[in-house]
C-alpha cells in the first residue's frame, strides 16, 4: 500500500477514471452548459460503490459556474454508463461531483517576484 492508504491497483483505477472523464467530456458530452472543466482528482470508496470526482470550473461569472456544475451533476449517469461500457468492474460506482476551489484560491493570491522585494 502507498502512503495514501490505497492499493496501487485502486490508484491506477482512479487515474484511468480521471482520464476517462476528461476524454468523455471533451469528445462525447454534448451539453453546451459545460464549459472549461478540469478534473482534479477522484476518490473511489472502499466498496467501490461511490466515486467522488473533484472538479475545478474556470468561469468568471458565478452564475455560469453554477450552471456548469449543475450540468455536470446532471450528466453523472452518462459518465456512469461510460464507466460501465469501457471498464469491467464488479460494481459500477455512483458518480458524485464536488467543486474544488484550490485553483481559485491560488488565482487570488498575489504573485511576489524577486523584483518587488
Amino acid at each position: 500500500m502507498s502512503s495514501s492508504g490505497k492499493s496501487i491497483s485502486v490508484q491506477r483505477l482512479e487515474k484511468r477514471l480521471l482520464k476517462l472523464f476528461a476524454d468523455v467530456t471533451l469528445r462525447e458530452l454534448k451539453n453546451p452548459n459545460i464549459g472549461f472543466v478540469t478534473f482534479i482528482s477522484c476518490n473511489l470508496s472502499r466498496d467501490g460503490s461511490q466515486l467522488v470526482v473533484k472538479v475545478s470550473i474556470y468561469e468568471e461569472d458565478e452564475i455560469e459556474k453554477k450552471r456548469c456544475f449543475q450540468a455536470l451533476k446532471t450528466s453523472a449517469s452518462f459518465y456512469r454508463a461510460k464507466i460501465k461500457a469501457v471498464m469491467s468492474l464488479r460494481v459500477i460506482p455512483k458518480v458524485i461531483f464536488e467543486l474544488d476551489h484550490s485553483i481559485e484560491i491560488l488565482d487570488e493570491q498575489p504573485i511576489i517576484s524577486e523584483q518587488q522585494e
